[in-house]
């Protein structure tokens, strides 16, 4: 991205979520636009509105465009994990031109000196932004960071690693084996609770995550006790029915102890996970910890994502 909004040529920067708001791209403007993490996670119906509102954004501000002068407004950047658009592509029996092999880059390719320089800024970030002391290490620790190889990016790997002082008890082996550690650390940390207010976040954050992935875009302020039930009662029977169970209340400063390590403030009052794999993480947690009650209530999806 700093390539392309480089010195004078900056242009106007938009983060696409979901597949409507592509619509509102003009095709006569120069404009960057970043789709982060497209297709994780979707289910059918969601890949198709990817894949039509795809189709069009070519049609109008690409192949358009090129007809008429040759060069387009419109840059275009998309992020997937590995095999994900692959994936989408032959369940659509397709390819959409924008996602064509030729313009595909692997950019999780990172030298080992990249990594060192990653790992000593999430420190240092870690220190000075968030007053969080840092792990000591040594050349053995970064000879071995350095050559491990994990289900998740590095950069992830590195501010996870440097926020939670449980996963660096596991030291050099989190970077090969990071979603093994987080489920076994948010296990202990919802065990731990006997309120139990950490079950009570991560299940509303959980069932609040899924349904954005499913299209619903409105945003959700913990502190609003009615809406969190109202995400529960959305989505299961069995966290409704157990309401009791639960506590709603002060989920907000609950969230405050897990900013860094589990989860992000994207505004005032407004949390989610850091990134997919807890998402996942606390999936599999939830599953496997009630199997049959998982069976009869949860949405088919949510059953579903466990087995990808």
């Amino acid at each position: 991205m700093k390539q392309i909004n480089h010195e004078g040529n900056k242009c106007p920067f938009r983060l696409i979520r979901f597949p409507k708001e592509l619509s509102y791209i003009e095709r006569n403007k120069t404009s960057l636009v970043l789709i982060d993490d497209i297709f994780s996670k979707q289910v059918m119906n969601s890949v198709i509105n990817w894949w039509n509102e795809l189709d069009r954004l070519h049609k109008d501000c690409f192949q358009n465009n090129e007809m008429e002068s040759g060069t387009n407004r419109v840059r275009l950047i998309i992020t997937a994990r590995e095999h994900v658009i692959d994936r989408a592509c032959h369940s659509m029996g397709k390819t959409t031109p924008i996602l064509n092999e030729r313009f595909k880059i692997n950019n999780n390719i990172l030298n080992g000196e990249e990594k060192e320089n990653i790992f000593s800024q999430q420190c240092t970030f870690a220190n000075k932004e968030r007053n969080v002391e840092t792990p000591d290490t040594d050349e053995k620790f970064l000879k071995e960071i350095k050559k491990a190889e994990g289900p998740i990016g590095f950069p992830l790997c590195a501010h996870l690693f440097v926020f939670n002082k449980e996963y660096q008890k596991s030291g050099s082996r989190f970077f090969s084996y990071p979603n093994k550690y987080l489920k076994d650390e948010i296990k202990k940390e919802i065990e731990m609770d006997t309120l139990p207010k950490t079950k009570s976040l991560f299940l509303v954050l959980f069932f609040y995550e899924w349904q954005t992935k499913m299209g619903n875009a409105e945003k959700l302020e913990l502190k609003n006790v009615q809406k969190c039930k109202q995400i529960l009662e959305n989505v299961a029977k069995v966290p409704v029915n157990n309401l009791e169970q639960l506590d709603l209340n002060g989920l907000e400063y609950e969230a405050q102890r897990f900013i860094g390590s589990f989860l992000k403030e994207e505004s005032i009052g407004s949390y989610r996970f850091v990134h997919d794999s807890v998402y996942e993480a606390v999936g599999a947690f939830l599953c496997e910890s009630d199997v049959t009650d998982t069976a009869r209530h949860f949405p088919l999806d949510i059953i579903q994502m466990q087995r990808l």
